[in-house]
């Protein structure tokens, strides 16, 4: 797994739409506001991706005929979603 970790606004969307292009990959966001923005940024960088998924939709996708590879945006606003609580720190495995 790797981790983009960059300030607002320093590009981290792009690389996704980059990162995901060359292999058919899915883009989950966090809510469908996100999803209709992502997929208009790769139109506008003239950039063929799959329709991006909610984060919902991911987790409902194990009835998919096969197993795609999922490259998620915005992964703390999904933590942070997940809880009414307020997550202060968070520790991730290095791999």
């Amino acid at each position: 797994m790797e981790i983009i970790c960059l300030p607002r606004q320093a590009g981290k969307t792009k690389k996704l739409i980059e990162m995901c292009h060359p292999h058919d990959d899915y883009i989950v966001v966090p809510d469908r506001r996100q999803v209709e923005h992502v997929f208009k940024m790769a139109q506008d960088m003239g950039i063929d991706i799959r329709f991006p998924l909610t984060w919902d939709e991911a987790v409902r996708s194990h009835g998919m005929a096969f197993r795609p590879n999922f490259l998620v945006d915005n992964m703390d606003m999904i933590i942070q979603r997940l809880t009414p609580q307020n997550i202060k720190v968070i520790t991730m495995r290095d791999r």
